[in-house]
């Protein structure tokens, strides 16, 4: 699917890589209809199967066209603070469907300005407040352990200057969604704050200035941030 979507003629939605554990060959969702006020029933196809940290997933690829995605779009609540359009309910194996998970998708407003994006090489781009990192199998830890956000710290500074005190990361695949944001501190020299002092800067590749990383599950568009930049 494009990172974001928007409210324009000719334009539909396909879910890239939509990853589900085991070996499921179809899967059920229930699409929202805004006229209706219901689901209605759908059933994916397994396009293949891959491994994840050492494990059997599924992968399905479903789109929808613009006819489908468009009336959605124009009948849902949308805008800068409430950036998510909800397309369904995920249920799982289409022969034992579950409760299920929601599914969003991430709308743009049309009224935003481009920016220059800027390319280093094949693994960094960034613009005037966002880099884009390719970490490999950064996602796929969620499976075995945790994020390794050092990775992140180091791969950021072989490129930027040692000025950020906080990077906030918001990985592009999350395969278990267990968290909504977390903060990890790096470092502390305060004493009688209840927190032991610690120095864990050089993991993460800096030399002195990053004093703590936070991981979100996603990012919204609203004003008021007090973030530099987020490594991606």
């Amino acid at each position: 699917m494009p990172p974001l979507v928007f409210p324009r003629d000719g334009q539909g939605v396909r879910l890239s890589d939509f990853v589900v554990a085991g070996d499921v060959a179809r899967v059920r969702f229930d699409r929202w209809n805004g006229t209706s006020g219901e689901g209605e029933p759908e059933t994916w196809e397994r396009e293949r199967t891959d491994t994840i940290a050492g494990r059997l997933v599924s992968v399905f690829q479903p789109a929808w066209s613009a006819d489908v995605l468009q009336p959605r779009l124009a009948s849902a609540r949308i805008g800068p603070d409430r950036p998510y359009l909800y397309y369904g309910v995920f249920r799982g194996n289409a022969d034992a469907p579950s409760a299920g998970r929601v599914v969003y998708l991430r709308v743009g407003s049309s009224l935003a300005r481009s920016v220059e994006v800027v390319r280093i090489d094949d693994t960094v781009q960034y613009s005037s407040h966002l880099v884009n990192l390719v970490i490999p199998g950064f996602g796929d830890q969620r499976l075995a352990t945790d994020y390794d956000l050092a990775a992140v710290g180091r791969k950021f500074y072989e490129h930027f200057e040692d000025s950020y005190e906080v990077l906030a990361i918001v990985p592009r695949a999350i395969h278990i969604d267990q968290f909504t944001a977390y903060h990890q501190t790096v470092q502390n020299q305060v004493n009688g704050i209840g927190k032991d002092r610690v120095s864990r800067f050089a993991q993460y590749g800096s030399a002195g200035t990053l004093l703590g990383v936070e991981a979100y599950h996603n990012i919204s568009f609203r004003p008021g941030s007090r973030i530099r930049r987020e490594a991606v």
